[in-house]
């Protein structure tokens, strides 16, 4: 065997106590960074797991961010949240016809059957009235936004947990409680060149008897009509084709020497009402065959009917020395739409009258 030299070994062994404490470093370093780890994120894994147990992505509305939108009902909060799509939350004739004083909500446009509507993690009962599509709905109208402490939100279909009312997801209102002092707030909002005006006074107030909480909480909407006549731009298309006007049914041309109707007319060629224009709304219908006399009925809609609201909701908390906790939730609204102009062509003949609506739970929690 041949002998190594002295020299050579010294380097040797320099190398391996190197390698040694490298290796030593790097295992030091990584339990100092797994120390300080405090949350994995799995995106993905093969462990095999019930449906119920994977992770959802709810979205929290809080108090702080409710009253950072300035959002003085829940239809104008729903309106804000980008996943809300389709809801019928408009207080005008043309898409709500039979359901405005109401409020709902449609996750990603799935429809306003798919979408589960809680209140403190209770179902609700569905709204008297049908939409124009004949859809159900849970109308949010009736709770008082001053009294939401959050506003939960499951964005993903949740039927396997929830049923097929929650296709779309689920909204769960959280309302407040155990509440301590008055909160009050007012504000009138005006629509440009218009005389439209919204004004909102709303409370809340809270006290405590011992062990026991009452909360109070009420919100009041005095609102007033906007024309289409104020937004001309936005009822061009309101008009209705059955004016005074009729079809020729001659087979060559026929000439018409004096009177209203004097002029050349073509084989099968519609001839409108000459006195169609001296009505302010009548209006000149074109078509392939000449034109028809319409009405032009915008100007007689409303984008926003006369409305007032009152909602008034309360709780009352008693927690037992034992530990249970006796919850009452108390809620009343009335909701009146003063005036619903309707198409002369296609009245609704059957606006929908639902009275006001109260709503009670009580439970005992051990």
């Amino acid at each position: 065997m041949k002998a190594i030299p002295f020299s050579t070994t010294r380097k040797l062994l320099a190398i391996s106590i190197s390698i040694a404490l490298s290796t030593v470093t790097h295992a030091e370093e990584a339990n100092i960074k797994e120390e300080k780890v405090e949350q994995i994120q799995v995106t993905g894994s093969y462990i095999k797991r019930v449906a119920a147990d994977a992770a959802e992505p709810v979205q929290v509305l809080d108090h702080n961010y409710i009253q950072s939108t300035g959002a003085t009902t829940i239809s104008e909060l729903i309106g804000k949240l980008a996943i809300s799509s389709g809801a019928e939350n408009q207080a005008d004739s043309f898409s709500q016809a039979a359901t405005q004083g109401t409020g709902n909500v449609n996750l990603r446009g799935l429809g306003l059957s798919s979408t589960l509507v809680l209140i403190n993690g209770r179902r609700q009962t569905i709204s008297g009235a049908l939409t124009n599509d004949g859809s159900v709905f849970v109308d949010t109208s009736h709770i008082p936004i001053d009294a939401i402490e959050q506003v939960e939100v499951l964005k993903e279909g949740a039927a396997s947990t929830y049923g097929s009312d929650a296709i779309a997801g689920v909204v769960n209102f959280i309302l407040r409680k155990d509440f301590e002092g008055l909160e009050f707030n007012a504000s009138i909002s005006k629509a440009a060149n218009s005389s439209q005006k919204d004004t909102d006074i709303g409370f809340l107030w809270g006290a405590e008897f011992e062990n026991t909480f009452v909360n109070i909480s009420g919100h009041y909407l005095d609102r007033t009509p906007l024309t289409i006549a104020d937004r001309p731009e936005l009822g061009d298309i309101a008009y209705s084709g059955l004016g005074n006007s009729f079809l020729l049914l001659n087979t060559t041309p026929i000439e018409v020497v004096d009177g209203l109707y004097a002029g050349t007319y073509a084989p099968f060629e519609k001839v409108p009402d000459p006195r169609c224009l001296d009505d302010s709304l009548g209006m000149l219908i074109p078509e392939a065959n000449g034109a028809s006399c319409g009405f032009n009925f915008g100007p007689l809609y409303n984008l926003v009917n006369t409305e007032t609201r009152a909602q008034l909701y309360s709780n009352v908390n008693h927690y037992f020395d034992n530990g249970n906790e006796l919850l009452v939730d108390i809620s009343w609204s009335s909701n009146e739409v003063k005036d619903n102009p309707q198409s002369p062509s296609y009245p609704d003949l059957t606006f929908p009258y639902i009275g006001k609506s109260l709503w009670c739970w009580c439970c005992l929690v051990r």
